[in-house]
């Protein structure tokens, strides 16, 4: 692998870097909405018939620092590892081939 692919085996990762952050920046907040909402009001689960369990008529939810961070590195490293194979197989191509798609059969 010469130079010249290896560079775009690292772009084609490095591109997916700024809207992962804005994908987990809006999931933090979208989730973190939810949670606040689900938090004070509750999740009624009343009717659903559940006899023999110490279980409310309402469920919250709780969200701590620590698991939003480890939510968070899970999807950077889940989308990383998801973009390694693309990247290593357009790595393998010339760069004007990989822009068109591959090798045509």
């Amino acid at each position: 692998m010469n130079k010249t692919t290896r560079r775009f085996g690292s772009v084609a990762i490095g591109e997916k870097l700024p809207p992962l952050k804005i994908d987990i920046t809006s999931g933090l907040i979208i989730g973190g909405a939810m949670v606040a909402y689900f938090g004070t009001v509750g999740y009624y689960i009343g009717d659903y018939g559940v006899t023999g369990m110490l279980f409310n008529e309402r469920i919250y939810a709780i969200l701590t620092l620590k698991d939003a961070v480890n939510l968070s590195l899970a999807a950077l490293i889940v989308t990383l590892v998801a973009s390694v194979y693309p990247a290593s197989l357009a790595a393998r191509l010339e760069p004007v081939e990989a822009l068109r798609g591959g090798r045509q059969a």
